[in-house]
């Protein structure tokens, strides 16, 4: 794992923390360690991360902001991938909205509804990512992301066995 984490570093990806506590990093305040804990700056550098790792052999986890999310006091083996403020992006172009996966839920519906979009009402007191929420169909008072979402665009796995991982 040492060698696998200084691969990391050396790729300059963003954070990379060994034996990382995931109690520092789930909304229960509980989790052992990670083996390796990363946290990419960039969609460029998870896309670079997901490969090192992927050639290495070594299983990841990808999370979010750690919220409806128990951890084990025996932690995660392999990598931990958290999609955090690099991966945060969001883009409004009329009433269509594109979300980076680490971004806040809340800060997501605040933003939108400041803009004159509404349907996502629902969402303002749910904490967790955007990604979080698509994974788990977040919702509350009889409504969820899947009755607003038109299209998740990148399942990390899938688009890795396609060679292909893009930002949209």
């Amino acid at each position: 794992m040492k060698d696998l984490a200084n691969k990391l570093r050396e790729l300059n990806i963003g954070s990379v923390k060994e034996n990382e506590p995931l109690a520092n990093h789930t909304s229960m305040k509980i989790g052992g360690p990670a083996d390796i804990l990363i946290e990419p700056s960039s969609i460029e550098n998870l896309r670079k991360a997901v490969e090192v790792i992927k050639d290495s052999g070594v299983e990841w986890t990808v999370i979010g902001r750690g919220s409806n999310l128990l951890v084990s006091d025996k932690g995660i083996e392999g990598v931990v991938i958290k999609l955090g403020s690099g991966l945060d992006d969001l883009e409004i172009d009329g009433t269509r909205v594109t979300a980076g996966g680490g971004l806040s839920l809340v800060n997501f519906a605040i933003t939108i509804s400041r803009k004159g979009l509404s349907g996502l009402e629902f969402a303002g007191g749910i904490p967790g990512s955007i990604g979080g929420a698509v994974y788990m169909n977040a919702g509350a008072h009889g409504s969820d992301i899947s009755q607003i979402l038109e299209k998740a665009m990148c399942s990390l796995k899938m688009a890795l066995l396609s060679g292909s991982l893009t930002k949209r």
